[in-house]
């Protein structure tokens, strides 16, 4: 029976069992899912239950002795759970009725042996390419954590930069509902994280700060060969490159969004290769600028930027490909450059 406001009681709605099994095993907690979907967690775990298999289950005498052989050896205790598969609590409970006192984040070294001076110089092809990345879609925290965040799909790219600056950090998956007027969908997304204070610190020299967004500069000392990777880094990060209709034709676009000091020195970049008269303009309803080329004027950019590219976004660069096959097949031999 609803409140007299009209509202359900959070312990009485009906939910969409598709959607929690769908949030459940995208690696949600049912007390997370309970918040998202306003209801308490106990309605999810009796689907999960119906439906599915809860992840938490009391752990044999075996695996308790294991756990804590393990967690007294340095590992932590969430990495123990995905390995024993159950949950972190399930590691916390075995420990405290072994008598183990928790550790607490000052016991953890938090830096791992990665490459720290990555950015310490931009000299290399994909150092140039990872920073315009970061200055555009990265975030440095105040407690030197480098963190990219993605959609799911992209989860690959994070894969790829893990590898490059040799972590063994673990990619974190998850998945919200979004809802925009009457629509409703799910939204699935990867987050890497990774601390380092040499690695922030160089960042910050580079202009790569705490909230950058309306303070964002292009950095300074980026050697000219190197400038096509770090602006195709930029556009993977916070562009786009993409067939948009205009009137009764499609055109292809080329654009970065961002601060008014970066976007002019894209602009600066861009003039030197083809006789755009484009201008920086506001992006939409948004605080953010745009700058953007179209049709022949974005492919020549795009050949620029990603023609022998070594670092690149995947889904981006593979659209690439399609237009330049479109474009070769279209043109008689001789006229395609």
């Amino acid at each position: 029976m609803p409140f007299k406001n009209g509202r359900e009681p959070a312990n009485k709605k009906h939910l969409d069992v598709k959607l929690v099994i769908t949030l459940y095993r995208s690696g949600l907690s049912t007390n997370k899912i309970g918040k998202q979907l306003g209801c308490h967690k106990c309605l999810v775990s009796n689907i999960v239950k119906k439906f599915d298999k809860l992840r938490f289950r009391t752990l044999s005498d075996d695996e308790r002795a294991t756990a804590v052989e393990r967690y007294s050896a340095g590992e932590s205790a969430p990495k123990i759970a995905e390995q024993l598969g159950v949950t972190s609590p399930a590691i916390y409970l075995a420990l405290k009725k072994s008598g183990i006192v928790r550790r607490v984040n000052s016991d953890y070294s938090k830096e791992e042996a990665i490459r720290h001076d990555f950015f310490s110089k931009i000299d290399t092809r994909e150092k140039a390419y990872w920073l315009g990345f970061l200055l555009t879609d990265g975030c440095v925290s105040r407690k030197a954590e480098i963190i990219i965040a993605l959609k799911g799909i992209d989860a690959g790219h994070l894969a790829l930069w893990r590898a490059t600056v040799g972590s063994k950090r673990r990619i974190t998956k998850s998945g919200k509902v979004k809802t925009f007027n009457k629509s409703r969908w799910f939204y699935k997304s990867a987050r890497f994280v990774i601390k380092s204070n040499q690695m922030a610190a160089d960042l910050f020299n580079l202009g790569v700060i705490p909230a950058k967004t309306g303070r964002t500069i292009y950095p300074e000392g980026i050697p000219e060969k190197l400038e096509a990777d770090f602006w195709r880094g930029a556009v993977d990060g916070d562009g786009w490159l993409c067939r948009t209709k205009s009137g009764k034709r499609r055109q292809l676009v080329l654009g970065l969004t961002g601060d008014l000091p970066v976007l002019q020195a894209f602009q600066k970049f861009v003039v030197k290769y083809i006789p755009t008269k484009a201008s920086i303009r506001r992006n939409g309803a948004k605080t953010l600028l745009k700058f953007q080329v179209t049709d022949s004027f974005a492919f020549t950019m795009a050949e620029i930027l990603y023609g022998d590219a070594p670092v690149y976004l995947n889904r981006k660069y593979t659209f690439f490909l399609k237009v330049r096959r479109g474009l070769k097949a279209s043109r008689p031999a001789g006229q395609f450059r």
